[in-house]
């Protein structure tokens, strides 16, 4: 059986960087490294619930099967779900 939703995530992608977003704050913009040419701009709401150097140089899950949308003026291109601090691999 496929799962169609599984298609969208990009699990474990590393934030290369985190700002304040310019005119919001309670968002940032991260700039993420999905594997792609470029780094994907991502704009999350997570400014003043998680301190942006917690976001800094961590792995997250991104969902990136997302119709780019402008946030008070910065377009974000997927949508981080999820951040960890070091990814952990479980042989069974």
């Amino acid at each position: 059986m496929h799962c169609e939703l599984a298609d969208q995530w990009e699990a474990h992608r590393h934030c290369h960087f985190v700002l304040q977003h310019p005119d919001a704050e309670s968002l940032y913009v991260e700039k993420v490294d999905l594997g792609e040419e470029t780094p994907r701009t991502v704009v999350s709401g997570l400014a003043g619930l998680v301190p942006m150097e917690k976001l800094q140089d961590r792995m997250g899950v991104f969902l990136c099967n997302l119709k780019p949308v402008k946030m008070r003026g910065v377009e974000s291109c997927a949508m981080l779900m999820c951040a960890s601090q070091y990814v952990f691999i479980s042989l069974f």
